[in-house]
């Protein structure tokens, strides 16, 4: 409210005091406090003027703001309420950036479909869907990089475990390993393993190993190299079944 008090206008009950003219009111605005605080009926008329500005410039605030849809709205008003806060009209108007992958890794087309549809479901603008993408891309960065570290560093822990218990004989045990992998799976499996990091495991290696000892000693036990098996040297395998 605009009011304007004036010292000189008080009455004895220490209130504003009406301006002259305000005897022509109605009762009910004669003893209006607001009003009299005008001062006159230029106040008063200026206020009115104020108000109308102020409501205008209220109303132009209101016009540019986006009413939020309630628990009972329509589809298409919460549809209608995501276009005006700027979604794409169609999934495939997001556009995502392209990370950078580590060698290996591909981008899978379907999961991008996937994402963005519902991105446009939910009303995701073009920067939300963006960033949100990204996030998740780097994530999955991070992620497979932390866990490629970690098999790098099992290979080497086991190895330096295999190292310690085989000593002088790891390297030709580790041969018998290669060689019992591939005999049994073939050079796919044998890659898998490596791959995985499951054939990194101390105690799969050493699996392979019993199997290729006892593949080869079999192959002796069963005559195959004659009467009298020949001197090897140590490491050298002759198991040609697994050479």
């Amino acid at each position: 409210m605009f009011r304007q008090f004036f010292e000189d206008d008080k009455g004895s009950g220490g209130g504003t005091a009406p301006f002259a003219g305000m005897a022509q009111l109605k009762d009910d605005l004669k003893t209006n406090a607001d009003i009299a605080a005008m001062g006159s009926f230029d106040g008063l008329a200026r206020g009115f003027l104020d108000r109308g500005v102020k409501l205008a410039d209220t109303e132009k605030k209101l016009a540019g703001m986006v009413a939020i849809p309630g628990a009972d709205a329509k589809p298409e008003e919460v549809a209608a309420f995501y276009d005006r806060l700027g979604r794409p009209k169609t999934a495939d108007e997001y556009k995502l950036e392209n990370p950078e992958l580590p060698e290996g890794v591909k981008l899978n087309p379907e999961l991008t479909k996937t994402f963005v549809k519902t991105a446009h479901e939910l009303g995701l603008t073009q920067n939300q869907a963006a960033a949100l993408g990204k996030l998740y891309n780097d994530t999955q960065v991070q992620a497979f990089n932390a866990a490629k570290e970690a098999q790098a560093q099992a290979v080497v822990k086991a190895g330096d475990a295999l190292k310690t218990e085989w000593k002088d004989d790891f390297a030709a045990n580790m041969e018998i390993v290669r060689r019992a992998f591939t005999t049994f799976g073939g050079d796919d499996f044998a890659k898998y393993m490596n791959e995985s990091g499951i054939g990194n495991d101390p105690r799969v290696m050493k699996t392979f190993f019993n199997i290729g000892k006892a593949m080869m000693d079999d192959k002796l036990v069963s005559g195959e190299y004659g009467k009298t098996t020949p001197k090897r040297e140590k490491g050298v395998l002759e198991y040609k079944e697994m050479k």
